[in-house]
């Protein structure tokens, strides 16, 4: 799932700040390769990805974020 923040905020929950324009994606837990990392990182991504996953559709509700990518389709970057 991809969303589009419509407005800065920051997520007690997620520990993250989310910014006004930019598109992120919520990805399954199992979609990483969590092979290398350690039980405290792993659970720690784990909790984060299911998180988000709960959470935005509270941001939707909110109006803070809108689902889908960048406006236009493309993602600019370095």
């Amino acid at each position: 799932m991809q969303f589009t923040a419509l407005e800065d905020f920051f997520s007690p929950e997620t520990q993250s700040h989310y910014v006004k324009g930019l598109s992120y994606t919520v990805r399954a837990f199992e979609e990483y390769d969590a092979s290398k990392w350690n039980e405290k990182t792993r659970a720690q991504v784990k909790e984060r990805c299911e998180s988000l996953a709960k959470l935005a559709p509270v941001w939707l509700k909110e109006g803070k974020i809108r689902f889908g990518g960048p406006a236009g389709g493309q993602v600019r970057g370095g």
